[in-house]
């Protein structure tokens, strides 16, 4: 390649750059970046939460174990779970409309927590039914 056709070459960037420019077209970031934080943040939320929810399967015959229910009884807990998540959605869109999106999700978060750490210490189907069924699934809801 020789001079005159790098020189070529670069002075076409330039005037495309310009043309860009002039058209309001920038590749410079607005956010900085944030805005991949917060998408990385709530694919890992929506992956615990869809964990949690739709992984009930896997921790269903260790708990009918150790309650010495039926496997219907026990499914019973996974199915409140998810239908208290989902009928929580209109609930927590008020609560984003009211308060906002961050103060809403660190209170599902806190309620999450609480939840699953309480329903590890259930002892009979009624409490886990009530700590693991709908307090988790009104937190993840949230």
């Amino acid at each position: 390649m020789t001079d005159d056709e790098v020189i070529c070459i670069l002075r076409e960037k330039e005037d495309e750059k310009e043309v860009k420019e002039q058209a309001g077209v920038s590749r410079e970031v607005i956010d900085g970046g944030w805005g991949w934080c917060v998408v990385a943040a709530c694919f890992l939320c929506n992956m615990v939460n869809d964990g949690i929810g739709y992984s009930f399967g896997v921790v269903l015959e260790p708990m009918r174990a150790d309650l010495d229910v039926g496997v219907g009884s026990i499914s019973l807990v996974g199915s409140v779970l998810t239908g208290v998540t989902m009928l929580t959605g209109p609930l927590a869109a008020a609560f984003v409309n009211r308060f906002g999106s961050r103060k809403t999700c660190i209170v599902g978060s806190i309620i999450s927590s609480a939840a699953i750490f309480v329903s590890s210490f259930s002892t009979s189907f009624i409490s886990l039914l009530i700590t693991y069924g709908f307090l988790l699934g009104f937190g993840l809801g949230f």
